[in-house]
């Protein structure tokens, strides 16, 4: 089973390039929107860099166009050359020219594509219990560890702070075994729910941006123990 890790880009330029890359391969794009009770689907089919926008066909089924005022915003989500493509943007104004119906919309400001992992992803129940200290302002918020790569984590907790939602920059505190503690400036990419057996839990998925090359030599090196661990352990 191939694995991912999630990469944003925001220079301009790059975003450009992506979004041509969506026209080129004629990728069907999902699109939510507030209010639509269900996802439609759609394409972007021009890209205009020197206004900052691009056009977005009509979506379907038809009627999802209708609630589509100036400044609505949309969530859409992809394929490009088999990698997940998602970004947000607004819809700037909609153009009908007879039967045919197309949006004009912002550039985002953020592309989130999922790259193939070029890092192994330590998961639970492999590892040790891992506490986690997620520091946003003078807020702290305890965590548990439920995976791990020298580029990113799934962090779970039991209540979800109001400040814990996407693009929100913290700082990551990892307690693990044999003394190794890392910090880190991080940035929340994901927020969802997940059910246990007997109630709800949220889970965070979070990248890390700020470690040395220290710290990364350090934390590959606890993952690769932990994995060899439990490789002798199962034989």
């Amino acid at each position: 089973m191939s694995s991912s890790t999630l990469s944003s880009e925001t220079n301009h330029g790059r975003k450009v390039h992506l979004l041509r890359g969506l026209v080129q391969s004629r990728s069907i794009m999902s699109i939510t929107y507030p209010g639509l009770p269900r996802p439609a689907t759609t394409a972007v089919i021009d890209v205009m860099p020197e206004t900052d926008t691009f056009l977005m066909d009509e979506l379907v089924p038809r009627n999802a166009n209708e609630n589509i005022e100036p400044n609505t915003p949309i969530f859409l989500q992809g394929k490009l050359k088999g990698v997940l493509i998602e970004f947000k943007a607004l819809v700037l104004r909609t153009e009908r020219d007879g039967d045919l119906v197309s949006h004009v919309c912002a550039i985002p400001g953020e592309v989130v594509y999922h790259q193939k992992r070029r890092e192994y992803r330590l998961k639970a129940p492999t590892m040790p219990v891992v506490s986690v200290d997620l520091v946003h302002e003078d807020s702290t918020t305890a965590g548990r560890l439920i995976d791990i790569s020298v580029g990113g984590s799934n962090i779970e907790l039991e209540e979800l702070p109001e400040w814990a939602r996407e693009d929100t920059q913290v700082i990551c505190a990892l307690d693990l075994e044999d003394g190794l503690r890392i910090e880190t400036d991080a940035v929340i990419r994901h927020v969802f729910e997940h059910s246990l057996r007997s109630h709800r839990v949220h889970r965070l998925g979070v990248q890390l941006l700020s470690l040395t090359a220290d710290e990364r030599r350090k934390l590959r090196q606890w993952i690769n123990v932990v994995e060899r661990r439990r490789l002798k352990f199962e034989q």
